[in-house]
């Protein structure tokens, strides 16, 4: 599905969303309901082909949206809202949605999320371990994705927010070619 909601509208469907999710209970559901209803209709071109063309009627877009809900047992809620979005042929922006969505669930919940990214595959128990630590020094739950970054010799860079702990070999070589030209 293309986007075709702005940064501003997507943040005032996740706020509203959210609110209401909230007061439910149904905070990290709604959010796990609609990115499945979103990789569901990302794995069928078909259905991102309808869902973008503005010249199927709304009521074959809201019939497809509620069989696909049923069918993946996405909450009521969940359910409503992408009928909403439908109606006001905003479900291209679903994405942006889930993005704002997530950004303003961490913030209520008062975790950031970041990566870790190396030369190859990071232990799960160490991406654990850098998180515990580095949540403490930031003050803040912080949640980590492991990331394989083939430019990286070796060693790891932990990207959080604008802020990169950069640990990686590359980096380190880099500094020690500096410092002996600048002592030549």
């Amino acid at each position: 599905m293309a986007p075709t909601i702005s940064e501003v509208a997507a943040r005032r469907y996740a706020r509203a969303l959210i609110d209401i999710a909230q007061a439910d209970g149904l905070g990290d559901r709604c959010i796990r309901d609609l990115e499945r209803f979103s990789s569901a209709v990302a794995g069928v071109p078909d259905a991102r082909e309808m869902f973008d063309n503005p010249t199927v009627p709304v009521q074959v877009l809201k019939a497809s949206v509620g069989e696909m809900a049923r069918r993946l047992d996405l909450d009521q809620t969940t359910s409503a809202f992408l009928s909403l979005l439908v109606v006001r042929r905003r479900l291209g922006g679903l994405d942006r949605i889930i993005d704002e969505y997530r950004g303003l669930q961490d913030a209520i919940a008062g975790r950031i999320r970041g990566k870790v990214r190396a030369a190859g595959p990071v232990d799960p128990e160490m991406i654990a371990a850098i998180s515990t630590r580095l949540g403490e020094r930031v003050g803040k739950k912080l949640v980590l994705a492991g990331e394989t970054d083939d430019r990286l010799i070796g060693g790891l860079q932990v990207i959080v927010g604008d802020r990169v702990y950069d640990l990686s070999t590359r980096t380190w070589l880099d500094s020690l070619r500096t410092r002996l030209l600048q002592n030549r």
